[in-house]
């Protein structure tokens, strides 16, 4: 889906959700966008429960029978809950609270490298390049006359 359409969601829920007798084909008139962007809004507010409608095996709004607006789909057009759930969001949220001594796995040495509080960057950096044995190797045959 187009990030830009994301935009017209909840518009696209009120207009549904709040008129009377609105039919699909004024839609774009409404939103100022093509049918076939209406129709992807339209797939995207079913995906995140807000519509139910039966897909046929047309394409546009001829593929858009019994279009209805669920309780979910109301409670947004009256501003009384968001459209998607933070905690359903499709974004992966970063797990903040894992173990600090797991060591990524990376070409070369795998060994674990000793860190203190004292350590800085370069100290760390250091270690990986003194205990990487294939880099020591490399270098060597680089360096050989």
């Amino acid at each position: 889906m187009k990030a830009i359409l994301i935009a017209y969601a909840e518009p696209l829920i009120k207009i549904l959700a709040l008129k009377d007798n609105v039919k699909l084909e004024e839609l774009p008139a409404m939103l100022r966008i093509s049918e076939d962007d209406v129709c992807i809004v339209i797939e995207y507010l079913r995906d995140n429960g807000a519509v139910k409608y039966v897909e046929t095996m047309g394409s546009g709004f001829s593929g858009i029978i019994n279009l209805e607006v669920t309780s979910k789909g109301a409670e947004v057009a009256l501003d009384k809950r968001e459209l998607i759930d933070v905690q359903k969001s499709s974004f992966q949220q970063m797990n903040i609270h894992a173990p600090v001594h797991n060591v990524a796995q990376v070409q070369g040495n795998n060994g674990t490298i000793n860190q203190t509080v004292d350590n800085s960057q370069y100290s760390i950096l250091k270690q990986m390049i003194e205990n990487d044995t294939e880099l020591t190797s490399s270098l060597g045959q680089a360096l050989a006359p």
